[in-house]
């Protein structure tokens, strides 16, 4: 009797060390007297009970990484958009052609840019290249060739193409390795021409890429304007300046 009193304590106490080790798949033997039954019971409820509750708290932990995870990778994002724009922002008090070179650098630092381009207009109209970085050889030049064929005028809330491969007007650029493109308007008190970002690969423009790329053009285009305006007021003074040392008699300004 005692031996067969001894056998499910034995089993019950080599059960309740492989939970204690982390054993929680072997079940518990529910044997020998009615006590002991209820107790082998008893103990196998608590070890799924511990089992579930490991499976909850993995669970948990790890969508806590996933969130950290995002969240820390979404802050990264922002931390370079910001540098990016502040880049730009200070670039601006140089000439207009470090300027724009600038803010097209500055640009694919992003991760969702590949390449950028800075489009002028000339007084006809026509898009030429004036500044880019990222772009293979030729693609600014087939860039602008494509604009002119199929975007004759771009409204200020720019075009947005997520993959070229399904957008006839610019499927011949895909072979230049752009697949998405943004062009936004660099339009203040006049229109200048157009800021262009490309990606190789098909891209979702989201409102936060359009907000920055609208943040960009408006401080380049604001930029471009103050440019062009000092150098209008360079070119009168040095006309006045040439009109009165050709001047064979005296003049006298005055008010009106």
């Amino acid at each position: 009797l005692g031996v067969l009193f001894t056998r499910p304590v034995t089993a019950l106490v080599r059960s309740a060390r492989r939970i204690q080790e982390n054993d929680l798949q072997s079940p518990v033997p529910r044997v020998g007297p009615r006590e002991l039954r209820q107790l082998g019971a008893a103990m196998d409820e608590m070890r799924i009970a511990i089992r579930e509750a490991r499976e909850n708290l993995i669970g948990a932990n790890a969508q806590l990484a996933e969130r950290a995870e995002a969240s820390a990778a979404g802050l990264a994002a922002v931390t370079q958009e910001l540098a990016v724009v502040h880049s730009v922002t200070t670039s601006l008090g140089r000439s207009a052609a470090e300027a724009m070179q600038v803010a097209t650098e500055q640009l694919t630092r992003l991760e969702w840019v590949d390449a950028a381009c800075v489009l002028l207009r000339r007084p006809n109209g026509d898009l030429y290249p004036s500044a880019e970085h990222g772009m293979r050889a030729g693609a600014d030049i087939a860039l602008a060739a494509a604009l002119r064929r199929n975007f004759t005028a771009i409204g200020a809330d720019g075009v947005y193409i997520d993959n070229a491969d399904v957008r006839g007007p610019v499927q011949a650029l895909v072979p230049h390795g752009i697949r998405a493109l943004a062009l936004v308007p660099l339009t203040a008190s006049r229109d200048h021409g157009l800021l262009a970002v490309c990606a190789e690969r098909a891209t979702t423009f989201t409102p936060g890429h359009r907000s920055l790329l609208d943040a960009v053009r408006v401080e380049l285009a604001t930029s471009l304007d103050r440019f062009e305006l000092a150098q209008e007021v360079e070119e009168s003074r040095r006309l006045g300046e040439s009109v009165l040392r050709e001047m064979q008699d005296g003049a006298i300004v005055v008010d009106t």
